[in-house]
């Protein structure tokens, strides 16, 4: 009974615990006219949108992200040497060792240590000051970079006419610059993606620490971690800058062809003088 209530509720789109998407706002689907003024009005916005970002957000953007690797101290070359500073392992095999030590001395003393007592005098692992703070900063302006990009991809390919024969000169620059737009967002969602491995990678080593305090190999590579993450963020920052650089640089001068990929007075080859 339970599996055929579920199923009824998936085939009309609603759950029992959520309160259905209201669409009492949206014109009825047998008034065309209305739904299509709707859909024009849609385009219209993601044409203004895609102008704006294109002509006065990524400028603005190309010169804040530069000054952000030259100059923000978080990016700063010299900033290397605070990095395995900052990874926060001084002392932490001695005080890993004294909490194993008293949990032996409590289990050898006959007490039951619970599951979640286990954890309660384990050294606190910070993280690394240093580095959180760039991934921060980059992480913002990745997800910012994939909005802008989404939205110019969109007008794009709206831009794009219907298929005919010939005089697809224009039409081919738009799919590069489609093409070149989606490749600037895989990168972008790769940069997210290691940012996530970094803590999970660095998360484990920690564990390992804790649990093998005496081997100084696991706190090594800690500190390998944070300076490669270091070096990785600077040339993330980097790459920010230049696909800025690029797409704008790419899209202004092909902006004509972008907007009316072919023109109306095209002559055929193959028309008789």
């Amino acid at each position: 009974a339970c599996g055929a209530m579920a199923d009824k509720e998936v085939e009309s789109g609603t759950s029992g615990d959520k309160t259905p998407f209201d669409t009492s706002s949206l014109p009825p689907i047998e008034n065309t006219e209305e739904n299509k003024a709707g859909v024009d009005k849609l385009k219209s916005a993601i044409f203004e949108k895609a102008d704006h970002i294109v002509h006065k957000v990524w400028p603005h953007k190309i010169l804040e992200i530069d000054l952000l690797y030259r100059a923000h101290p978080a990016f700063s070359v010299s900033e290397l040497k605070n990095v395995v500073r900052r990874s926060g392992m001084e002392g932490v095999p001695a005080r890993a060792e004294e909490h194993a030590a008293r949990k032996k001395r409590k289990v050898e003393g006959g007490d039951v240590v619970a599951d979640e007592d286990k954890w309660i005098d384990m050294p606190d692992l910070p993280v690394n000051k240093t580095i959180t703070d760039m991934l921060a900063i980059l992480k913002s302006e990745y997800l910012e970079l994939i909005d802008m990009l989404g939205n110019c991809k969109m007008w794009i390919q709206l831009n794009i006419p219907r298929i005919e024969d010939g005089n697809n000169f224009g039409v081919s620059i738009q799919e590069e610059t489609v093409g070149e737009l989606g490749r600037a967002e895989d990168n972008a969602f790769a940069v997210l993606e290691s940012m996530t491995k970094y803590y999970v990678t660095r998360a484990k080593l920690v564990t390992k620490v804790l649990k093998y305090p005496r081997c100084h190999d696991y706190i090594q590579g800690i500190m390998e971690l944070d300076e490669k993450e270091f070096v990785n963020l600077r040339l993330c920052c980097l790459d920010l800058r230049n696909n800025y650089a690029i797409l704008y640089d790419m899209i202004t001068k092909n902006l004509e062809k972008i907007r009316k990929p072919r023109s109306n007075h095209a002559v055929s080859m193959f028309q008789i003088s």
